[in-house]
Formats: structure tokens, C-alpha cells, sequence
């Protein structure tokens, strides 16, 4: 299952505020032609789901959550600005992760 760092799950959640997101809208991470990339959306059934300060922030299908077992959702700092990443699951900063609800 996918890994989220927490710095993941708070930069997402600063995401959510920023676009003014509805209450009850998550970011998602969905497959696309060129690769994965981000949506706002609402939780669907069955979902995996990671939470920021107890509120839901992230859905991935679980079919996409077991694909990407073996990596985690981080923040990499760039000269842009912090941007998420998915990296090996073993080359993370070592700070607490979590695992779907």
C-alpha cells in the first residue's frame, strides 16, 4: 500500500485551504497518459484515504494504493517551492508515515 510522509499529508492540506476546496473534497491521485497526477475530488467507496490533523485530505483507488506498495508520497524542497514526490519507500527522511485509514 502507499506510504504518505505527514509533510506530505500537511502540503496537501495547505493545498486543500489554498483552492478553497468544499468540505468533504480530497486531493486524488489518478493514473493519466504521461503519468500520475493530482484532482480534486470527493472519497469514493473503497478508496484508501490518509488524514491531516484528523481530516481526510487524500483518496487513492485501492488499486492504485497496492500498486504503488512500495512507495511513499513526500515533500521535496526545490527551487520552486515544496513539491510532492513519490520516492522509493526506503529513500524517505526517516520522519513518521502513515498508512491508510
Amino acid at each position: 500500500m502507499l506510504t504518505v510522509s505527514e509533510s506530505a499529508c500537511e502540503l496537501i492540506g495547505q493545498l486543500l485551504i489554498e483552492v478553497q476546496a468544499t468540505e468533504g473534497f480530497v486531493v486524488r491521485i489518478v493514473p493519466g497518459e504521461t503519468g500520475l497526477f493530482l484532482a480534486i475530488d470527493q472519497i469514493h467507496p473503497g478508496d484508501a484515504t490518509y488524514e491531516h490533523e484528523g481530516k481526510p485530505v487524500l483518496a487513492v483507488s485501492q488499486i492504485l494504493a497496492d500498486l504503488l506498495e512500495d512507495q511513499t508520497l513526500d515533500v521535496q524542497d526545490t527551487p520552486s517551492g515544496r513539491e510532492l514526490t513519490l520516492v522509493p519507500t526506503l529513500e524517505t527522511d526517516g520522519e513518521p508515515e502513515l498508512e491508510s485509514e
